[in-house]
């Protein structure tokens, strides 16, 4: 998947700045390892002219739980007053 059009902001809470003309790419990929179990991987790629010298990439892998036991939603808390 392809992102472009970004309002200006931040690659991460403390890092390096994007601007508008930033592209985000993102791959998906879904794969069983030796085991058997099986894993969901995204990898994205930021490219930005602006402010990276070149595209700044990051990974991560999650794996399929065999049940929905850890699945816990619950609402969100309100933090503050009012």
């Amino acid at each position: 998947m392809v992102t472009t059009s970004l309002a200006p902001g931040w690659l991460r809470r403390n890092g390096v700045p994007y601007g508008s003309r930033t592209r985000v790419i993102e791959h998906y990929r879904t794969f069983q390892d030796p085991t058997g179990a099986q894993w969901f991987n995204v990898t994205i790629q930021v490219i930005d002219p602006e402010h990276l010298n070149r595209p700044f990439n990051t990974t991560a892998d999650f794996r399929k739980e065999p049940d929905g036991s850890k699945w816990a939603p619950h609402p969100c808390a309100q933090i503050g007053g009012n």
